[in-house]
């Protein structure tokens, strides 16, 4: 049984090292099956270690669609009040009060706590509400936006929904919030595009802090917070910027793969997105450590009262804001929307418009160009094709790879293969069978 076993094995090479022969020929065949079957044993376990180190690989994909959801489009003054709103109101009571509202809504220690004196806190009412101040100090819209189109079509500040960030009173177009349905739109081109004019009110800056002017402007998705001290884009005064977009949807993969994906559930946020997990991981470390919230974040807790913001909010967000730095805090979510953007400058006004204008108001042409370059800037958001581009991972290898690759250094290197193993199978079952029926007669002589 054994021999024809032997000469019918499709295992290369075993049959010679049991054959009738030489000895050096049996000891040689031996050695390379041994060698054989280690290199398999090598092969094999790189080949177990690259499927348990879950490698992904990236498929880029182009998709052109006939109408496209026009993402949030979210703008921000540099100066967080204008003069008018302030003055005569707790800003006029203190020296330094312009400064500490701006290091206030900051809501980050950006000069030196001597900066300011204890009288200028003990100006603020411990019960001052500093949400419902720059609700009610913040630049109006109406003030802000001199002219809006969307579409070709005439807009207006009811179109805007207002919102309240680490930059002050903002306002946020095709919020998607109750009363504004989600636009969406049909051609690419700046005719198609939110068009806007505004105004930037350089005659009512107030404080010091900040020696800029202009907007902050960031697009981003409807269930995305906007982060924009950390990701909007600056527009000044004089310009007329072009600002195109071009729409990604990521999909990533969960653990145990390198991304290690996931989709939590945020109090507070209908979706969960990074934007979201780091707003909601600083409210949440600033209520542990204050037992009470900053104005721009959401939570149960009251909000942070101005000393409360001096002795405990700075130093708190400044430690919180190094750890998201250094620890990864919030995963990566599984699906990610956003807007690459394009952007593009001209000169705004043209010098011909402005001294007709200046002709048309009696005003010196020079005092005209100056005062509309300082003021107005206007503001093109449009896509530059209808398409999206989808950016999806995949598993690179799966166990079908796994079990093609150790089944191909198999055959490599012995020359078996699965129908290998069930020749052994065979061998087994036949030796119980024998052993099985020789036991059986002997039973029988025995009688």
């Amino acid at each position: 049984m054994w021999q024809d076993f032997l000469h019918t094995l499709t295992l290369h090479g075993f049959r010679f090292v049991f054959e009738r022969g030489p000895t050096i020929r049996k000891v040689l065949w031996l050695a390379i099956l041994l060698f054989a079957v280690g290199m398999l044993m090598m092969q094999s376990k790189k080949s177990i270690q690259k499927y348990f180190d879950h490698p992904i690989t990236t498929s880029v994909q182009v998709e052109f669609l006939e109408e496209i959801q026009f993402p949030a489009v979210t703008i921000c003054n540099f100066n967080l009040f204008p003069y008018y709103l302030i003055n005569g109101t707790i800003g006029e009571k203190v020296k330094t009060a312009p400064n500490l509202l701006i290091l206030f809504f900051f809501s980050r220690p950006l000069l030196s706590e001597s900066f300011f004196f204890e009288k200028d806190f003990g100006e603020l009412d411990e019960k001052f509400d500093f949400a419902e101040f720059v609700r009610t100090h913040g630049h109006r819209i109406d003030h802000m936006i001199k002219k809006c189109r969307w579409k070709s079509q005439p807009c207006g500040p009811e179109n805007f929904t207002a919102v309240i960030t680490e930059f002050g009173l903002c306002y946020t177009f095709n919020s998607g919030m109750k009363g504004h349905p989600l636009l969406k739109v049909q051609r690419a081109g700046v005719d198609y595009a939110l068009r806007l004019q505004l105004s930037v009110q350089q005659d009512q800056y107030y404080g010091s802090l900040r020696d800029s002017s202009g907007f902050k402007v960031m697009v981003h998705d409807q269930e995305e917070p906007p982060l924009i001290n950390e990701l909007g884009i600056a527009i000044q005064p004089g310009t007329h910027t072009f600002c195109g977009l071009r729409k990604e949807e990521m999909h990533n993969l969960p653990a145990p793969f390198k991304t290690a994906c996931r989709d939590m559930q945020l109090e507070g946020f209908k979706k969960y997105t990074k934007s979201a997990c780091l707003l909601k991981c600083r409210a949440d470390y600033v209520m542990k450590m204050c037992k009470c919230r900053s104005y721009d974040l959401k939570g149960p807790a009251p909000p942070c009262q101005p000393r409360e913001v001096k002795n405990c909010v700075w130093p708190a967000m400044g430690t919180c804001m190094f750890k998201q730095m250094t620890v990864q805090v919030c995963p990566v979510p599984c699906e990610i929307t956003k807007y690459q953007t394009q952007l593009s400058y001209a000169q705004t006004p043209a010098k011909h418009f402005s001294e007709v204008l200046a002709r048309r108001k009696h005003i010196n042409k020079d005092v005209m160009r100056h005062y509309l370059r300082d003021n107005f800037l206007e503001l093109d958001v449009y896509f530059e094709e209808m398409q999206v581009t989808l950016i999806q991972q995949r598993q690179a290898y799966d166990q079908e790879s796994l079990f093609g690759d150790i089944g191909g250094q198999v055959g490599l290197f012995l020359g078996a293969s699965i129908l290998t193993v069930l020749e052994f199978l065979d061998l087994l079952w036949r030796i119980l069978i024998h052993k099985f029926k020789k036991r059986k007669n002997r039973k029988v002589r025995n009688v």
